[in-house]
């Protein structure tokens, strides 16, 4: 199965720095556009993976320096799982869209679903396929799949509550998508997660402003009434985005981001979040009711 190539070159005698590149293979492209309409032909569906393509293509031009040591892009090596996601649950418009910062290696780098912590994204959202592995793996970061053992916390709160509110998958995805901002993970040497933030800044530069333009994409697409941003980080994207590419008539919010790096968070984020969709005026969408 081809899978992206990662290719990693010394440019100084010291080897102290090195670049990492990373390339989308167009027949692999093309293989992963049909695992998806092979299961859907559904237009919204199609729009948002083949968004999704083009921004990983052009995160690809780039050269990821120190600290980056390892990149890995879950819309290639988890394909199929990501694809059976969007077929299932990215069909039609939305009211709300839900934005995320990236992957994080024990979700969605596994899964190939945002926040997709294993159990919910097995038991709940009964997402299904193989998975393959990015092409340089980090020895303390291994992907899994469905048979990762650790839970990624973040995902676990934030389904839990969308659990708890609809009931099932179905009723949450009749009023709402997740997205992330930025379809990569980026791992330090020594497995450390590196969120977009931590980038160099003209390497961080670069990656936001294709981000930007692909999300600006995929709100187009999706035609939200509300874009809500899981953190602060997403947030501002989503301001600028709009901003950016002239999109009107919708609300942006923000919701605290579950993630247990956040003190608040750990504070009961569940009861937070919900005063949180209470205010925003979008808790009232997600219901039990089929």
């Amino acid at each position: 199965m081809l899978t992206v190539r990662t290719v990693k070159r010394k440019y100084d005698d010291m080897g102290s720095n090195d670049n990492i590149t990373f390339d989308f293979v167009d027949d692999r492209v093309d293989e992963i556009r049909k695992l998806l309409k092979d299961k859907t032909q559904d237009l919204i569906a199609n729009s948002i993976l083949d968004i999704e393509i083009k921004l990983c293509n052009e995160l690809a031009s780039l050269e990821y320096l120190h600290p980056v040591s390892f990149i890995y892009n879950p819309i290639d090596y988890a394909a199929e799982l990501h694809c059976d996601f969007i077929s299932k649950y990215g069909q039609n418009p939305k009211k709300v869209l839900f934005v995320g910062m990236n992957p994080g290696p024990f979700g969605m780098a596994q899964t190939g679903v945002p926040f997709g912590e294993v159990k919910t994204v097995k038991d709940w959202f009964k997402v299904e396929g193989k998975i393959g592995k990015p092409a340089k793996e980090c020895v303390k970061r291994k992907i899994s799949g469905l048979e990762c053992q650790r839970s990624e916390v973040s995902g676990e709160r934030f389904w839990s509550l969308f659990k708890k509110l609809c009931g099932t998958p179905d009723n949450f995805s009749k009023a709402a998508y997740v997205h992330n901002f930025c379809p990569l993970l980026f791992l330090k040497e020594s497995g450390k997660n590196l969120t977009p933030v931590d980038l160099k800044i003209d390497l961080r530069k670069k990656v936001n402003s294709m981000c930007l333009k692909s999300l600006s994409e995929v709100i187009k697409v999706i035609e939200p009434k509300w874009i809500i941003g899981i953190g602060k980080y997403a947030k501002d994207n989503i301001d600028k985005a709009c901003k950016l590419f002239d999109i009107e008539n919708v609300k942006t919010a923000v919701v605290m981001h579950p993630s247990p790096a956040n003190p608040q968070a750990n504070k009961g984020w569940e009861n937070i979040a919900i005063a949180q969709l209470s205010e925003i005026g979008v808790l009232n969408l997600f219901s039990t009711q089929s």
